[in-house]
């Protein structure tokens, strides 16, 4: 089974000074930011994180997966896993989470898990040259954080963690712009859908059987993809979901 949540689990020593993307807070309700992901130094992918009302999806346009979490309801939280290449959409309701033993965080899933993490890490000054934005650094768990957090859009523009060596890191550097993003949530609702409980019954579907076997429907976990599609990262230690 794949753990997961996101939360970068490592981070570079040094920030750069200023930042090099600051995006104004969008005055519609469907917007997105578009991050860059680097693994030790080399480009390891794309990772979309968009807004749709109350709802949040994460998107890796790359392998075309997408995770998009309902949130209108705290008391009744959704989640769709998405699959771009075949169409498809797996639909949790409330009752799947529970019973997956998934507690679920809004704060964490809108924020890549880092507004939970913010008061164990210590406030910096504003962004040289993104007032919006301030910096955080500091030790969870063994982990180095570096984080430029924008208060508005809540959510890092720039996110870099060191961890036994392991270097990452997570730089915003596009705004996703209105049409777009309904555009995406527009085609995510003509996937074609099946219900996480009636898989049980459907395993001579050749897309859910491999789905079984490889360990994506068991879980129901925000999680970052890099750009071949396996996990990014994982968060099994702190702030977040129950497994």
């Amino acid at each position: 089974m794949l753990r997961s949540l996101l939360t970068a689990t490592s981070l570079l020593l040094a920030l750069p000074a200023a930042a090099s993307f600051c995006p104004d807070q969008p005055a519609t309700g469907s917007w997105g930011l578009s991050y860059q992901l680097d693994n030790n130094g080399q480009r390891s992918g794309t990772l979309e994180i968009l807004r749709h009302g109350s709802d949040t999806a994460l998107y890796n346009p790359d392998r075309q997966i997408g995770e998009w979490w309902v949130l209108a309801d705290s008391k009744r939280p959704r989640f769709h896993r998405l699959f771009g290449e075949q169409q498809r959409r797996i639909d949790y309701t409330t009752g799947d989470l529970r019973a997956l033993g998934v507690n679920v965080n809004i704060d964490s899933i809108e924020s890549f898990a880092m507004a939970p993490l913010l008061s164990h890490l210590k406030a910096g000054d504003a962004v040289a040259d993104c007032p919006a934005a301030r910096h955080y650094s500091g030790e969870i768990n063994g982990s180095h954080y570096e984080v430029n957090w924008h208060s508005a859009l809540k959510l890092p523009l720039l996110l870099e963690t060191r961890k036994a060596g392991q270097v990452r890191r997570w730089q915003a550097n596009a705004l996703i712009n209105e049409p777009t993003v309904n555009q995406r949530f527009g085609q995510w609702l003509d996937f074609q859908p099946t219900d996480f409980a009636d898989i049980g019954d459907m395993e001579t579907d050749p897309f859910l059987a491999k789905l079984i076997t490889q360990g994506f429907i068991e879980h129901a976990h925000p999680t970052a993809y890099n750009s071949d599609g396996t996990v990014i990262s994982s968060e099994g230690d702190h702030a977040g979901h129950g497994h």
